[in-house]
């Protein structure tokens, strides 16, 4: 009897894991599909996270963006979310098709790093905790002033 309980208890565990880790997940997915949490202006560095001030390394002019629907969870369950700028505008190392690099209006463009970081933490309220994490690449135009006439 005590095993059977044990193994309840860890399959139950498994289980709110993984609902955490889905749900970290979605979060990441509705954060990418706001191009606003993904501006090349600023420097490589900036946060924006999901409220002024969840943290202080984050910029607290600005919020990162989400459909509320997408965080809406059981009271106690703590979610954070954050995107970060990693890297500065480049586009000559990123893993382009080989036809790609000689279409003129490629250089016209210049691509930015991002990371994305979700947490859902339902600990306090008897669910899972997990994290997840993805990287953005965004393009935009190029600041060069290049004219791919």
């Amino acid at each position: 009897m005590q095993a059977s309980i044990i193994a309840v208890q860890m399959s139950s565990n498994e289980l709110f894991h993984e609902e955490a880790f889905q749900r970290a997940l979605a979060i990441i997915d509705g954060v990418g599909t706001e191009l606003d949490n993904f501006s090349v202006e600023g420097e490589v560095g900036r946060r924006l996270c999901n409220s002024s001030d969840s943290e202080i390394y984050c910029d607290s002019q600005k919020t990162a963006k989400v459909d509320r629907r997408i965080v809406d969870f059981p009271e106690g369950v703590e979610i954070l979310f954050e995107v970060e700028r990693v890297a500065p505008l480049f586009l000559q190392s990123l893993p382009v098709r080989q036809t790609q690099q000689f279409v003129s209006s490629s250089l016209a463009y210049d691509a930015a790093i991002f990371e994305i970081h979700a947490k859902v933490d339902g600990y306090g309220r008897g669910f899972g905790s997990a994290e997840a994490v993805r990287g953005v690449a965004r393009l935009a135009p190029s600041l060069s002033g290049f004219s791919a006439e």
